[in-house]
C-alpha cells in the first residue's frame, strides 16, 4: 500500500507531517504486532488528532498543498488493516504514561506534538485574515513587540515563559501576544524577531514582585504569562542596532520580513506597499497605481510619484531595493506632506 506521494517537501508542515507518516509506515506497521491492543489504540488516537487539527486548519486558510497532503496521508493511515476493529480507549488517551514507555510510541508522540505545534502556528497566522475587519479594526494592535535588556533575559523569558513591561509605559492598552525583539546591539546577526507567544494572563505587579528577573523597584510592571513560545518560520530581519518597543497586529506579524513592515499606519497602507513589492520582486515592468491621490508608476528601473502631473518623488528601484526600509520611510514622508499642504 503507497501511503505518501513522492516528491521534496519545501514547506515545514508538509515535512514534519511526512515525519509523522514515515515512522508510522516504517516503525509501526510492520512491527504491529509487538503492539499491544491499548498501544495501537494511542497510536491511532494520534493519528486522528493530527486528522482533526488538519481539518479545522483547512476551513481557516486557503487550501494548501501541505494541509491537503496531511488529510490525504492521515485518512489512508487510519484505512490501515492495522487499525481494524482498534477502538478509542479515552482512559488511556488521556494518561499515556504507560504506554508512552515504549520508545517507538514516545517517538511518534513527539513527532506528533511538533506536527501540532506547527499546524496552530497556521492557525494563529490566519485567524485574524478577516480583510474587511482588518480594513476597519487596522488600529486595535494587540501585539507587543517587547525589547530585552541582556542576553539572559531572552533565556529567563522564554523558560519561565513570560514577559514584563513598565505599566507606564504600555498604558491601558490590550495586550494578546508578545513578540521579542532581539536587538543587533545584542544579538548580533540573530538581531530581529524570533520568537512569539500567546498572553494567559496579565498581571500587575511591583517590579521587585516579579522574581524571575530580580530587581527591588516599587514599578508597577505587567506580567504576561505565556501559554507557549512559538519560533517564527521567518524571522523578521532588524534594519536598526537600537532597542525598539512597539505594537502591531497578528496579521502583520506573521508577515512582515523587516521589522519597519510591523508599522503599517492602515490596511491601505499595507496594501500599497505589499502591491510595490510584489511589482519590484517579480520585476514588473510599465506599472501604475492610484494611492491617496497620487499616481505611482514602476517603469524602466524606475519607481515615480505623481501628483496633479508633477513629480513629487522618483528612485531608480536598484537603489530602492539596496535600503528599502529608509526610503520606505522617505515615501510615507512624501505623503505626509501632501496631507499637510492639502489641509492647509
Amino acid at each position: 500500500m503507497v501511503l505518501l506521494r513522492s516528491g521534496s517537501d519545501k514547506n515545514g508542515d508538509c515535512i514534519c507531517a511526512k515525519r509523522f507518516s514515515d515512522f508510522i509506515i516504517n516503525n509501526i506497521i510492520p512491527k504491529y504486532d509487538m503492539f499491544s491492543e491499548n498501544e495501537l489504540s494511542y497510536i491511532k488516537h494520534l493519528i486522528e488528532k493530527v486528522l482533526e487539527l488538519t481539518l479545522k486548519i483547512r476551513n481557516k486558510i486557503p487550501n494548501t498543498e501541505a494541509i491537503e497532503q496531511i488529510i490525504f496521508d492521515s485518512k489512508l493511515l487510519l484505512a490501515h488493516p492495522t487499525f481494524n476493529n482498534i477502538f478509542s480507549r479515552r482512559e488511556i488517551h488521556d494518561n499515556p504514561v504507560a504506554i508512552l514507555r515504549n520508545k517507538y510510541i514516545l517517538k511518534l508522540f513527539r513527532i506528533s506534538e511538533e506536527l501540532c505545534e506547527s499546524l496552530k502556528m497556521q492557525y494563529y497566522a490566519f485567524e485574524c485574515d478577516d480583510i474587511s475587519d482588518l480594513s476597519k479594526n487596522w488600529g486595535e494592535k494587540d501585539v507587543l513587540v517587547g525589547t530585552l535588556k541582556n542576553r539572559e533575559q531572552l533565556n529567563v523569558c522564554l523558560r519561565e515563559s513570560f514577559y514584563h513591561a513598565p505599566k507606564e509605559r504600555v498604558g491601558n492598552r490590550k495586550i494578546k501576544y508578545i513578540a521579542i525583539y532581539q536587538s543587533k546591539n545584542l544579538f548580533g546577526n540573530y538581531g530581529g524577531i524570533y520568537y512569539w507567544g500567546r498572553v494567559l494572563k496579565t498581571e500587575v505587579l511591583k517590579r521587585s514582585d516579579i522574581t524571575q528577573i530580580p530587581k527591588k523597584s516599587s514599578e508597577l510592571y505587567y506580567k504576561y504569562t505565556i501559554d507557549k513560545w512559538y519560533k517564527l518560520n521567518r524571522p523578521i530581519k532588524s534594519s536598526s542596532e537600537g532597542y525598539l518597543f512597539g505594537y502591531t497586529n497578528l496579521f502583520m506579524l506573521f508577515r512582515a520580513r523587516e521589522i519597519y513592515q510591523l508599522y503599517f499606519k492602515d490596511y491601505d497602507e499595507y496594501k500599497f506597499f505589499a502591491s510595490l513589492s510584489l511589482a519590484i520582486s517579480e520585476k514588473y515592468n510599465n506599472v501604475s497605481y492610484c494611492y491617496k491621490d497620487t499616481n505611482v508608476y514602476i517603469k524602466d528601473g524606475a519607481l515615480i510619484i505623481c501628483k496633479n502631473e508633477k513629480i513629487v518623488f522618483g528612485i531608480c528601484l536598484s537603489d530602492y531595493c539596496k535600503n528599502m526600509s529608509y526610503h520606505w520611510e522617505r515615501i510615507k514622508q512624501v505623503y505626509n506632506k501632501l496631507n499637510c499642504d492639502e489641509n492647509r
